[in-house]
């Protein structure tokens, strides 16, 4: 402070009031805020175009509408193969008892074959987590009786129905249940072949968008097209005579 002082003392030019100096002074006072306000706007636009979620279109990939560009898995000691779009995770499990190999096997041991996952990407910026294509089979006594019957309470079934695939009846079954926010909704394929209870089955994972702020800008998931896909692989499952 001394020095600034001790300056104007020794320029008194610069302490001197001035018509130009009150004409800048007063330009600051009215350009200052307009720059603060047009800076704080740019600010806002830029900061919500970063903030709001791109909406992503849900496309598929010209090769799952002709399924002879699918890929066909085989499991020649089932005597079984389905197919599937070639870029769907597909896993084969080895030949392990468990009792995983449906969702409903009340304990009764069986072999699961494989899976086939529908990742999240194939519906973007919705409420769709993923959906798990499972296929087992069991030679249990318990397993083949109990094949066709329905397992669950009544209150978790929405449908049951009968169709023929490649020649073979299958009984479906679906129905859907949830928990901490999270949907499932699973269609079972299940049919008494070869002395062995085969099932498809698919579990479609989903929460609900009230868990999620508008701001995320989330849509509901098309599941139409999530269970045509499924359904489609589904009916290219067959078998070969043993």
């Amino acid at each position: 402070m001394n020095k600034l002082r001790k300056f104007l003392h020794a320029h008194p030019a610069w302490s001197r009031v001035t018509w130009y100096s009150k004409l800048l002074a007063l330009g600051m006072l009215v350009v200052l805020p307009l720059l603060g306000f047009f800076l704080g706007v740019r600010y806002g636009a830029e900061k919500e175009r970063i903030l709001t979620p791109f909406r992503c279109a849900a496309i598929a990939p010209p090769s799952y509408a002709d399924q002879s560009q699918w890929s066909e898995f085989d499991i020649d000691r089932a005597h079984f193969s389905i197919k599937s779009p070639i870029d769907l995770p597909l896993e084969e499990f080895g030949w392990m008892d468990t009792s995983e190999w449906r969702r409903d096997s009340n304990g009764v041991s069986g072999v699961k074959l494989l899976s086939i996952t529908v990742p999240k990407l194939f519906e973007p910026m919705s409420n769709f987590l993923d959906a798990t294509l499972t296929v087992g089979e069991s030679d249990d006594p318990t397993a083949v009786t109990q094949c066709l019957e329905y397992q669950l309470p009544d209150q978790y079934r929405s449908s049951i129905s009968n169709e023929t695939i490649n020649g073979v009846p299958y009984r479906i079954s679906k129905d859907s249940g949830a928990a901490a926010g999270n949907r499932y909704d699973t269609t079972t394929y299940a049919t008494v072949h070869n002395g062995q209870c085969v099932v498809l089955e698919y579990v479609i994972h989903s929460t609900y968008l009230e868990n999620y702020p508008a701001s995320f800008g989330l849509h509901e998931f098309d599941e139409n097209r999530v269970r045509g896909l499924l359904d489609r692989i589904v009916r290219t499952a067959s078998f070969s005579a043993r």
